[in-house]
């Protein structure tokens, strides 16, 4: 399947999930499981969607990659119907981080929501909770750091010039600068010209397969994905980036130079 055709089946599936799907959060006082075998609550994150016909339903598992379908279920009132369901942090990490970019905000909103109530709910004995996507609110909006891809968050000395795929190694200084600054509650966002499509080789690469490959950086080098651009616009604060030069305002004079 191309690229384009992935992100096809990614937009309907976070659309079919929009209008049909659910992200909550299941308390279970006598889950059994573990090395025992006893019986012990639990609380976890689950994700489910009921059809009348199995077809969606297996479309959307063919997108998502994880979950299980059952039924057909025979409720009291109303038709049989199917379920789609997976329960657990790294499945449902995997689902929303998969969906994300096509999510409308209604449903990142609710996926946000039970993760901060997982968070408030951990202990030293719960699983690890990986972090979601950045959810970007109209409060969010009114101000926002960019930081520079290649040469400042991830090494220059890939091969991209010769495959737009590669990418650098996380730069650690750069790196748990941004994760304090995500941790303090700051919205940041990679600002890169790799999303203006052209490459010295290859020609046009898609601004959603260059996204695609940054986010999957992000992903395994930060544990959550920061919204990527190439557009300045006025609620930019701040950008760094190694080309840049900083200019004091109103004046042009150079800072640090002159």
């Amino acid at each position: 399947m191309g690229t384009s055709m992935i992100e096809t089946e990614k937009a309907w599936a976070a659309g079919f999930f929009d209008g049909e799907g659910s992200t909550f959060v299941r308390h279970t006082k006598r889950h059994r499981g573990g090395t025992t075998g006893k019986d012990y609550p639990l609380t976890t994150v689950e994700m489910s969607i009921a059809q009348v016909r199995i077809e969606p339903l297996r479309r959307f598992h063919s997108v998502v990659g994880v979950g299980k379908i059952g039924g057909p279920y025979k409720p009291k009132k109303g038709q049989p119907y199917f379920k789609w369901n997976t329960a657990g942090r790294p499945s449902s990490h995997q689902v929303l981080t998969t969906l994300w970019q096509y999510l409308g905000q209604p449903k990142r909103e609710q996926a946000a929501k039970v993760w901060k109530e997982l968070q408030q709910l951990k202990t030293n004995k719960s699983p690890v909770l990986p972090m979601l996507p950045i959810l970007v609110t109209d409060e969010h909006k009114k101000k926002w750091l960019g930081v520079d891809f290649d040469g400042t968050l991830a090494t220059w000395g890939c091969n991209w010039l010769g495959d737009y795929h590669a990418t650098g190694q996380p730069i650690p200084r750069m790196v748990d600068r941004v994760k304090k600054w995500i941790a303090e509650g700051e919205d940041v966002r990679i600002f890169t010209a790799r999303m203006d499509g052209y490459h010295p080789t290859a020609g046009h690469v898609p601004a959603h397969v260059s996204r695609q490959i940054i986010e999957d950086w992000c992903l395994k080098h930060l544990g959550f994905i920061l919204p990527v651009t190439n557009r300045k616009d006025y609620f930019c604060k701040a950008i760094y980036d190694d080309r840049a030069y900083r200019v004091e305002k109103d004046t042009g004079r150079l800072l640090g130079e002159e």
